[in-house]
């Protein structure tokens, strides 16, 4: 019992490692041969994507800039509100 796992382990490990070398050899294979005009291709492409990516962010900083103005002008108006209500009650309270 106990060989018969550890040869099944064995014939496991030599098949997991011939797999992972034909992965590697064939990666070693691919040709990585890249012209001048796709690197300029590619650098055009990643350039407008990074702009696009710039302005998509200011926008968004943009909102929440606004978001972030409505909310302070919300709470000072709250708290407001707050203290007529407490000066209020005080006030009637003390008639």
């Amino acid at each position: 019992m106990g060989g018969e796992g550890r040869m099944r382990a064995l014939v496991g490990l030599a098949v997991a490692m011939f797999l992972g070398i034909a992965v590697y050899l064939r990666i070693w294979t691919i040709d990585y041969s890249i012209s001048s005009d796709d690197t300029d291709l590619l650098r055009r492409q990643f350039d407008l994507a990074s702009r696009e990516a710039m302005d998509k962010s200011a926008e968004w900083r943009l909102k929440y800039d606004e978001q972030v103005e409505k909310v302070t002008e919300c709470v000072n108006e709250l708290q407001e509100v707050h203290i007529s209500f407490f000066l209020n009650d005080r006030f009637i309270s003390e008639m």
